[in-house]
């Protein structure tokens, strides 16, 4: 049976014992990510089972599962249900915490619907609460503007002379931004909320602590070498790059130009990136009009697989809610903004929307969504994740034609039109033969702010993510060491972005939050289950 470009395959086995007949089914066989396996007898069950490694085949038989391996041929079977008692399994399940139960040798995880734990600030608290009220909406939007200015970030700087100024930074495989600057001085951050440490040699002193940065500049990170991160004022900008597109780009007002921005970028020559619902948002998977996908069983999990911890380098924020993500207005009035996780479609992608995706083979891009149906198929064969949030702020190194449009552009912003607000965005960089993944957080920004920034940075297409709060705008870069029994370490883009403060458990790891997320991990992680079966027996 063909749905929507993604073909399902169903085994039927009967008996898998006194119970009755089970059927595994392959969401995507394309992509060989996602089963569901369901027994039927006095009463039906339904699982929803991952692949790890997308190399490895899985069927049913009587007993329980068998994995095959595409490359190799060798096989592993394992046992599920103990003789003819499938409830033994099921009693296994019930009494498990963790939403990911591990069966195969830990090829293959069982996903369990468990509450989250996620600790919401006050500030969303109240905004739930008053949401739930008929005049609750009117009541945000005249807040939060006074909300939002509390946490704007003014920039501290000072000049130094270059001569005087040692060059503290490595050269990065990055392009600075393009920024107005007299030839023999250097704008210098005296103050800022990094969270992240640098790589010693980018130090003045040899510390890595994060001051005296120069604007515009890509620093080396401590934790993760092949990450890189900049502070930015939007009001250095370089002047030629003002002037350009003035019918797409507001002027920036005085109030955005001094405002902090921090950024992330990731090498994707030797990263991949990863997309996560939360347990709650952006919405509930459910069967319904808008997907005809059959997504019965299917079980939402806020946090970074555990097969992929150890090679995961960051995480950062998805998107905005399915009450939030939608067009009220211009001319893609009407349409909501679609996601895909392991393969499968769990709300249907809207052409011309921006789309952040990534492939089975680790590619990674920042696309409008194409009309076409055979370009759509096509693309989908081979995506594993992909979300989508409104139209592109940048559009094959231009501005696009939405960036001053509040409406048509579904910026969001206060009842009197006011787009100044706390924001996140990603965008594409390319440097010769070189990509890079951007993510930037601006501590006070309009659309027009972000789209001159990302045009400093030499970014090809841009697009939002999520805004209003620091908690919102998550980033931060993650190390795992093994010799220290898998210790985790977590650094943020900006100190406010961990909440709660001293977190036993940081979001999306270890976590099961109800946010979506992306994580960013390494590329040689798809490519190292071409013999795990062999190894494993």
């Amino acid at each position: 049976m063909k749905v929507l470009g993604l073909l399902f395959l169903s085994i039927i086995l009967t008996p898998i014992s006194m119970f009755g007949e089970a059927t595994l089914t392959n969401l995507n066989p394309d992509i060989n990510k996602w089963y569901r396996l369901t027994t039927k007898g006095k009463t039906k069950v339904v699982y929803h089972l991952e692949n790890v490694f997308d190399q490895n085949e899985i069927n049913l038989i009587e007993k329980g599962l068998l994995l095959i391996n595409r490359s190799s041929g060798t096989q592993i079977s394992c046992k599920l249900w103990e003789g003819k008692n499938i409830r033994s399994f099921q009693r296994k399940l019930a009494k498990y915490k963790n939403p990911y139960y591990p069966i195969c040798n830990g090829l293959v995880y069982v996903r369990l619907k468990r509450s989250s734990n996620t600790r919401l600030s006050m500030t969303e608290w109240a905004t739930e609460a008053l949401r739930k009220r008929d005049f609750g909406e009117t009541i945000i939007n005249w807040v939060k503007p006074f909300l939002v200015s509390l946490k704007a970030e003014e920039a501290q700087y000072k000049h130094l002379l270059k001569n005087d100024y040692y060059r503290h930074h490595n050269e990065s495989p990055l392009l600075d931004a393009q920024i107005n600057l007299d030839p023999k001085k250097d704008f210098v951050s005296v103050r800022n909320n990094l969270g992240i440490s640098l790589h010693s040699n980018n130090s003045n002193n040899g510390s890595t602590k994060n001051s005296k940065l120069s604007f515009g500049k890509w620093y080396q990170t401590k934790l993760q070498p092949d990450v890189y991160v900049s502070l930015m004022i939007p009001g250095l900008v370089d002047k030629a790059i003002m002037q350009t597109y003035p019918k797409r780009v507001k002027p920036l007002s005085s109030k955005v130009k001094q405002k902090l921005v921090y950024l992330t970028a990731y090498d994707l020559s030797k990263y991949a990136v990863n997309y996560v619902i939360g347990t709650k948002y952006p919405g509930q998977v459910k069967n319904s009009s808008r997907n005809p996908n059959n997504l019965s069983g299917v079980v939402p999990i806020g946090s970074v697989p555990p097969y992929r911890i150890k090679d995961t380098v960051g995480v950062f924020i998805g998107g905005f809610k399915d009450s939030h993500g939608y067009f009220k207005w211009g001319p893609h009035r009407g349409k909501t903004y679609g996601y895909v996780e392991n393969g499968i479609v769990l709300r249907t992608l809207q052409p011309r929307l921006a789309t952040l995706y990534s492939t089975k083979d680790g590619n990674v891009d920042i696309i409008k969504w194409p009309e076409s149906k055979e370009e759509q198929g096509a693309l989908l064969k081979n995506v594993v994740s992909a979300r989508q949030n409104g139209v592109l702020i940048i559009d094959e190194g231009a501005p696009s034609k939405f960036v001053n449009k509040w409406g048509p552009g579904n910026w969001s912003g206060d009842v009197n039109g006011n787009l100044r607000t706390l924001r996140s965005a990603v965008c594409i960089q390319k440097n010769k033969d070189k990509r890079f993944l951007v993510f930037a957080a601006f501590t006070y920004a309009t659309p027009s702010t972000m789209a001159r920034v990302f045009q400093s940075y030499s970014c090809n297409t841009a697009m939002q993510l999520d805004m209003n709060a620091y908690m919102y705008m998550h980033n931060a870069i993650v190390k795992v060491d093994p010799e220290k029994k898998g210790k985790v370490t977590v650094e943020y883009l900006h100190t406010e972005m961990e909440y709660p403060k001293g977190l036993k458990r940081h979001r999306y790891i270890l976590d099961n939050n109800n946010r979506d997320f992306f994580y960013v991990f390494k590329r040689s992680a798809l490519k190292s289950g071409n013999d795990i079966i062999a190894t494993s027996e």
